[in-house]
C-alpha cells in the first residue's frame, strides 16, 4: 500500500490516505497496526497530531484463539477475504503460538498507546458485531457523532466471516495438544 499510495514517501502515503478514505461526511477513518503507525510517527513527527484520538474505534477480538487461527490460516492461504477455493494449510501449533503472541503485545501495545495519548477510544468486539451487525455499527456512529441515517437492513457487508469446520479442527486441536492453562485460557477468551 505505502508503494501504490505514497511511492515510498510515509507522508505521501498519509496525505493520498486521507484522501481515499474521507467519506463525503468528512469522516476519515483507516484501519493500521500499531508497528506501522508507529513508523509513520517517526517519519512524519506530525502525524498524531493530525489526528483525533478520541474519536478511535478499538476493533478487537473476545476470543483470541479464534483470531490466532484465523490470522495463520489467512497468511498461509493469502485469502484474507474469500477463500473459496483456494488449498487449505497444514495445521501449525507453532504458527498459532506465535500469532497469539503477536495479538497480546499488539493489543498491550494500543492500550499503552491509548493511555499515553489520553484518548478513550470506542470499543467493539468483533463477536459481538458478528452478532449484532446494527447495534454495533450504531454505537461506532454515536461514539464519532454520526447519526444511523439509513435503515439497518441496507449496511452493507463487504467481508464474509472465513472461521469454517477447519477453524474448529484447528482449535479442538490446539487446546488437546497445548492443554492450556486456565490463566491462559482466560486471556484468549475461552
Amino acid at each position: 500500500m505505502l508503494g501504490r499510495l505514497g511511492a515510498g514517501d510515509w507522508c505521501r502515503y498519509w496525505t493520498r490516505l486521507q484522501q481515499l478514505r474521507t467519506s463525503p461526511r468528512e469522516v476519515f477513518s483507516f484501519k493500521v497496526f500499531l508497528s506501522d503507525l508507529n513508523q509513520m510517527a517517526n517519519i512524519c513527527p506530525d502525524l498524531q497530531s493530525l489526528v483525533h484520538w478520541d474519536d478511535t474505534i478499538f476493533l478487537t477480538r473476545r476470543r483470541k484463539l479464534d483470531q490466532a487461527i484465523s490470522w495463520v490460516r489467512a497468511a498461509r492461504t493469502r485469502g484474507w477475504f474469500d477463500v473459496e477455493g483456494v488449498a487449505q494449510p497444514a495445521y501449525d501449533e507453532r504458527s498459532i503460538v506465535e500469532a497469539l503472541d503477536r495479538i497480546e503485545r499488539e493489543e498491550a501495545a494500543w492500550e499503552g498507546f491509548f493511555r499515553d495519548t489520553g484518548s478513550t477510544p470506542e470499543r467493539i468486539i468483533y463477536e459481538d458485531l458478528v452478532h449484532d451487525r446494527t447495534g454495533q455499527v450504531r454505537r461506532a456512529l454515536e461514539a464519532v457523532c454520526l447519526p444511523m441515517d439509513v435503515e439497518p437492513t441496507t449496511l452493507r457487508v463487504s467481508l464474509t466471516r472465513l472461521a469454517d469446520e477447519a477453524t474448529a479442527v484447528w482449535k479442538r486441536r490446539f487446546l488437546r495438544e497445548t492443554r492450556p492453562s486456565r490463566e491462559e485460557l482466560r486471556r484468549w477468551g475461552e
